[in-house]
C-alpha cells in the first residue's frame, strides 16, 4: 500500500479523510500491462489509463492469457 499511496500515514496522523483512489486493489493491470509491452498504470481506477488507447490493448491481454488457477491439494 505504500507504493500506491505514500502519503497515507501522513493523512491518517493528520486527521485527513483517505483518498480511495490511491488504495490499491490488486486489479494486475499495473504488472500485466509491462509483460505485454504496454505502459504500467491503473487502468480500471485513473481515468488517464483508462481513456488511453492502451486500455483497451490490457483488458483484450487479461482476458486472451488468464492466469493459471492452481489446485491445492491436501498434504494428507
Amino acid at each position: 500500500m505504500v507504493l500506491s499511496y505514500p502519503d497515507l500515514p501522513a493523512d491518517v496522523l493528520a486527521g485527513r479523510p483517505l483518498r480511495k483512489c490511491s488504495i490499491c486493489r490488486t486489479f494486475g493491470d499495473c504488472t500485466t500491462a509491462p509483460r505485454h509491452g504496454i505502459v504500467s498504470g491503473c487502468y480500471p481506477l485513473v481515468e488517464h489509463y483508462r481513456a488511453s488507447p492502451d486500455a483497451s490493448r490490457v483488458r483484450a491481454c487479461k482476458f486472451r492469457f488468464p492466469r493459471p488457477v492452481f489446485a491445492f491439494r491436501a498434504p494428507f
